[in-house]
């Protein structure tokens, strides 16, 4: 339900309450309610944020090479620190939730740096030594795994001190990274590595999708939403690379995203559709190839499944309310109990 302001205080009058309360209702309201963070000001914070993460993760680059291990660690944890501090004061004080909660993110996204940096002094590796950590985000390599998994615990317990769920967005991100590292763990390099890595990330994304509707049951502030995001990189991203040698399975394929679509309205995540209906133009994108394959005529027929499409939608669009009351009804009264309460 969307309220405004004027809405709102007009509620807070036939109510009786003062304007004083209905002030503080409103400013709790607006650091609670879901998409709040991304109102105002807040986008400031979550733009500069992760301009700081992108800086220390992703554009790290060649010019770290003449740092020592120790170097590197210490850079990790001195800006882990320093913002873990910041935000543990901000978050303390009224209205500072969203900034406070950023920096404990940012906070987090410094642990791989400092793992890496500890580790690549001691030259100690879980598999052969991964390369520069500007290639943590570039490359797949067996000797990140111990970073992921120290991040994983870190963030574990920071969501739980702090209860921000954005740093559920280190944490997924991590994830899906530890979905394809571990795989050179497993098995070693051959000719068919690449299928290898494919199941391995397909396999992994399961778990992580039951992790996210665990959580999604059992938390009102959303906390799932990175989780079921990454979790269908890692199983959708698998599932669609793999390499289908018969119609059937091709068929197969179409149908599990169609399935996907159907978990959409079930628990009211749009991944879930993205993903589906990605899955099955990609799938009805085929058909139309091999019907008009070599034909002048192709370009006109994937155009016209194109207008199909936006035809589908202007439809569902128009009538949303009473599809939504549909999808509802058609949903068993066994199924609703297990149903996450929040989108």
């Amino acid at each position: 339900m969307k309220v405004n302001r004027s809405d709102f205080d007009r509620a807070v009058e036939l109510s009786g309450l003062s304007a004083e309360q209905g002030d503080v209702l409103w400013g709790r309201l607006e650091e609670t309610a879901p998409g709040a963070s991304f109102t105002g000001v807040n986008v400031l914070f979550y733009a500069g944020a992760l301009i700081v993460i992108a800086a220390m993760t992703l554009y790290v680059g060649q010019h770290w090479d003449g740092l020592s291990g120790l170097a590197i660690a210490a850079i990790g944890m001195i800006y882990g620190a320093v913002f873990l501090i910041a935000g543990d004061l901000l978050t303390r004080r009224d209205g500072m939730r969203v900034p406070g909660g950023l920096c404990v993110t940012v906070a987090l996204a410094m642990v791989p740096m400092t793992v890496y940096g500890l580790q690549y002094e001691a030259g100690l590796w879980l598999d052969a030594e991964p390369g520069e950590y500007g290639d943590f985000t570039r490359y797949i390599e067996g000797g990140w795994f111990a970073m992921e998994v120290v991040t994983l615990v870190v963030g574990a317990a920071l969501l739980r001190v702090y209860r921000f769920p954005f740093l559920v967005f280190v944490i997924g991100v991590v994830l899906w990274f530890m979905s394809m590292d571990i795989a050179p763990l497993l098995v070693e390099e051959r000719a068919d590595y690449f299928e290898i890595r494919r199941m391995v990330s397909m396999i992994f994304g399961i778990p992580v999708l039951i992790v996210a509707y665990l959580v999604d049951l059992g938390f009102r502030r959303d906390y799932a939403f990175w989780l079921y995001l990454f979790g269908m990189l890692a199983f959708w991203g698998g599932l669609t690379l793999s390499e289908a040698e018969t119609e059937f399975a091709r068929f197969l394929y179409c149908l599990l995203n169609v399935v996907l679509i159907a978990l959409s309205v079930f628990l009211r995540r749009r991944v879930f559709m993205v993903f589906g209906i990605l899955g099955v133009m990609g799938y009805l994108g085929y058909l139309a190839f091999r019907l008009f394959e070599d034909s002048p005529w192709f370009p006109f027929a994937l155009s016209g499944l194109g207008i199909l499409v936006l035809l589908i939608g202007y439809a569902a669009l128009k009538n949303r309310e009473r599809l939504a009351t549909w999808a509802d009804s058609a949903i068993p009264p066994a199924l609703r109990s297990v149903r996450p309460e929040r989108a």
